[in-house]
């Protein structure tokens, strides 16, 4: 039993660790389906790409699919994040030392619940106290600023469906 919670608490940091990395090496477009700003703490003239955060982007209530990248000499990440009426998915992609990590994660009901291919369990967590350091040891920093490719989405409310095959549990500290 014991050994299963490491496990778990591995594989957490394990997946929260890549969203970071994502969210802090990634602009953010958020747009209407008509093409329009919809957040005038983003909204610029000049520059409609600039960097914005995860909390910011689904507290626009804004039906986007917003895409974020970065690349290191060892290692690269990629994610799309799914955002509509207050939900949130993210997949995400990281490569390192030639092996491929697939992390997700579902945002609903100001619940967090994160998740890899690797594991059958997965953990959920006040999404309020993610980035603010309760219970987030080393996970994603939802108020660090990225840089999202972003674009219209007509939502599919089957995407924010929690998957049948992986049990959540609790976070520690969480």
């Amino acid at each position: 039993m014991q050994n299963n919670i490491w496990l778990w608490i591995v594989g957490v940091v394990v997946v929260l660790g890549i969203g970071a990395y994502i969210a802090t090496q990634g602009g953010v477009s958020p747009t209407t389906p008509g093409g329009e700003s919809n957040n005038t703490q983003l909204d610029t003239a000049s520059d409609s790409n600039q960097p914005t955060s995860l909390k910011v982007l689904l507290a626009a209530g804004i039906a986007q699919k917003c895409t974020v990248s970065s690349a290191t000499a060892n290692s690269s990440s990629s994610g799309t994040v799914y955002l509509a009426q207050g939900m949130m998915r993210g997949e995400f992609t990281s490569v390192s030392g030639g092996q491929t990590v697939e992390s997700h994660m579902i945002v609903k009901d100001n619940t967090s619940y994160v998740w890899s291919d690797m594991m059958p369990q997965g953990f959920k967590m006040s999404f309020g106290a993610m980035g603010s350091g309760a219970g987030n040891q080393g996970g994603v920093d939802v108020n660090a600023q990225a840089n999202y490719s972003c674009t219209p989405w007509a939502a599919d409310q089957g995407m924010f469906e929690l998957p049948a095959s992986v049990t959540f549990m609790s976070a520690p500290g969480a």
